[in-house]
């Protein structure tokens, strides 16, 4: 009796400590970047890690703003404008309570947010391109040195610089279609060709 009574304590711990790592499997949120805006919100993501969001709505053009920033170097890795889905509205301050990302789209407790076309704030050069989220302004290559402004969604600058063109395949000056992305982290403007624009 005493055997069977230790096996079924044996069976009950194993049950209490499976179950108790399955309660540990959700991923934990890690430190906030210091790059990463205080009202960004941390969204595991369906796989593993996540990303910090954050979004705000344009009431005068009735579209959320949004930027997702990379865990752990706190790079914007995705954003730019978004309606709710099937709706073709901005989800109001009271409903942007976001749950989920998948690169694409935001989830929110009630409804999605989709992308849309960019609008370009006011206060912005309209000769700006938009990629990944933000806006870029570059000017004309002097001295081997490219001067460049980047906006956030809002209008508000990101960064600003002067940049050195790394060119990996020839003498082409970059246009401001070509721009990929840029990394602040390494304060690295990356090309659709390759090549990169490095802040001086």
């Amino acid at each position: 009796m005493m055997r069977s009574h230790n096996m079924l304590t044996v069976l009950a711990l194993s049950i209490l400590l499976m179950a108790g790592l399955g309660c540990n499997s959700k991923p934990a949120q890690p430190p906030r970047p210091d790059v990463v805006p205080t009202q960004a919100v941390w969204v595991p993501a369906p796989d593993q890690g996540g990303s910090f969001l954050q979004c705000d709505t344009d009431t005068k053009h009735n579209v959320n703003r949004c930027l997702a920033y990379n865990e752990f170097t706190g790079d914007v890795e995705a954003g730019g404008f978004y309606q709710l889905e099937g709706l073709a509205r901005a989800a109001t301050p009271e409903e942007l309570h976001i749950r989920s990302f998948d690169g694409t789209r935001i989830g929110l407790i009630n409804g999605t947010l989709a992308p849309v076309p960019p609008i370009r704030p006011e206060g912005v050069p309209p000769t700006t391109t938009f990629a990944n989220g933000l806006f870029f302004s570059c000017g004309g290559v002097h001295a081997g040195a490219i001067d460049c402004v980047i906006y956030r969604p809002d209008g508000h600058v990101y960064y600003a610089g002067s940049f050195a063109y790394r060119n990996m395949g020839g003498d082409a000056t970059p246009t401001a279609t070509a721009i990929k992305y840029f990394h602040l982290s390494d304060r690295t403007i990356h090309l659709e060709d390759g090549d990169k624009l490095v802040a001086k």
